[in-house]
């Protein structure tokens, strides 16, 4: 019978320092790669709901604004919409119908309601921007409403930035 001792093996396996510390560094590179790689993944599956922001836009100062009457304001984005000061209180809306995108205006109606007006088809708005005569009612739509600020004397409108 052969005894182990008198076994003698070929090759014999010795890790150096050098070889293991790369061995190391490679590995850990690797599952680092992976980690980075599985969380911006999951970042991007699953994104964060983030707040909308707003920025307050200065528009005219209180003494400006008469009773009856609309200023017209266009916004950064392009959008045009007319503020309107109704005793205590300030409304801002979008001058654009819905319907078909035609320039509404601030007037007082027959019965002598304060409102908006589509001149294309007659479109008729109350004070809240909810059509309530023509096609956009007939359609439930409603103009574009702006939150008004006022600070001191001074009138904003505030927008979502993005």
């Amino acid at each position: 019978m052969l005894s182990l001792s008198k076994v003698r093996f070929k090759h014999r396996s010795t890790l150096s320092r050098r070889s293991f510390l790369s061995t190391l560094i490679m590995i850990v590179g690797v599952g680092a790669s992976y980690g980075l790689g599985g969380a911006y993944a999951v970042r991007f599956l699953f994104p964060r709901k983030r707040e909308k922001r707003t920025v307050d836009l200065f528009v005219t100062m209180k003494s400006e604004l008469i009773e009856g009457k609309s200023l017209q304001y266009a916004l950064p984005s392009g959008k045009q919409i007319l503020i309107q000061k109704l005793a205590d209180q300030f409304l801002a809306l979008s001058n654009i119908c819905p319907h078909l995108g035609c320039k509404v205006r601030f007037e007082r109606f027959e019965n002598g309601d304060f409102g908006f007006l589509c001149p294309c088809h007659f479109g008729k708005f109350d004070l809240k921007g909810k059509a309530f005569a023509g096609p956009p009612a007939q359609a439930g739509q409603s103009l574009e409403k702006f939150e008004v600020v006022v600070k001191g004397e001074a009138v904003f409108v505030r927008v979502a930035v993005s």
